[in-house]
């Protein structure tokens, strides 16, 4: 039985591209995160104050109020797990109101707007489909993302650097997604792989395949008759039809099924 599984993990690795290790790739992507993008940051948010009228016309608006409250809570809430002190100082904070809210001082810096950065990001959050892992939109949310696009442009206009640390920090974390999503394809619909792969770059599908082999391998290693994992895999039409979606190569899939 056991050579009848490495022949069907050899298959898995042909159809897929290859024997990547998931949890290598993983562990590699997030010290590549990491190691680029840390530097940045710390160069970028140790600038001092940032101001103009567009910023301060930002930062007095409700939802980049609620961003900031909510940044600055995610900030505390690090530096708690962390065991690291919290100073609301070094993000411009000398006090908050009887609603909670942080007040500014004379004039923000860095970090108090990539904490109303954070915040925005927190709030986008709730309009993600967690079955896609894109984000739905309804009004209200396609406006909140046109003000955080907006406040971006504007720091990065300020600070290029803090633009080349989330660009050193994207590329790896949408790896990693691509990753996550390939193991997870099991349990998507077929019209729903084929739209999550057609949405990936050539460099990430390499990864959403290797979270494809992954979770092909799970179920071939959780069953404990080769013969029958065969069976589970190949002899069920809806595990087919999401496998092709996921292979995506005709060829490649046909010649997985053989």
């Amino acid at each position: 039985m056991q050579g009848q599984g490495d022949r069907i993990n050899g298959a898995i690795n042909t159809a897929t591209g290859g024997d990547a290790n998931f949890h290598t790739n993983l562990d590699n992507l997030m010290t590549q995160r990491a190691t680029a993008a840390a530097p940045l940051y710390e160069a970028a948010l140790n600038g001092g104050a940032v101001y103009n009228n567009r910023i301060q016309q930002f930062l007095e608006d409700p939802i980049l109020q609620q961003g900031l409250r909510q940044g600055i809570e995610i900030q505390r809430l690090e530096s708690l797990a962390q065991g690291t002190p919290f100073n609301p100082t070094d993000y411009a904070i000398t006090d908050f109101n009887a609603a909670g809210d942080p007040v500014i001082g004379s004039v923000p810096n860095m970090r108090t707007l990539d904490a109303a950065k954070k915040g925005l990001d927190n709030i986008l959050e709730q309009y993600r489909d967690p079955t896609t892992g894109r984000l739905v939109l309804d009004q209200r949310g396609r406006a909140i993302d046109q003000v955080r696009q907006a406040f971006l442009k504007q720091i990065d206009a300020i600070n290029p650097t803090y633009a080349q640390a989330r660009a050193s920090w994207a590329g790896p974390s949408q790896a990693m997604d691509a990753l996550a999503a390939g193991r997870d394809v099991l349990n998507q619909d077929p019209e729903v792989i084929a739209k999550i792969r057609a949405n990936l770059g050539p460099a990430n599908q390499d990864f959403f395949l290797t979270g494809v082999a992954r979770a092909l391998k799970d179920k071939v290693g959780s069953t404990a008759d080769s013969a029958d994992a065969t069976r589970r895999i190949f002899g069920n039409s809806l595990i087919r039809q999401k496998l092709q979606a996921a292979i995506g190569d005709p060829e490649a899939f046909q010649q997985f099924q053989q």
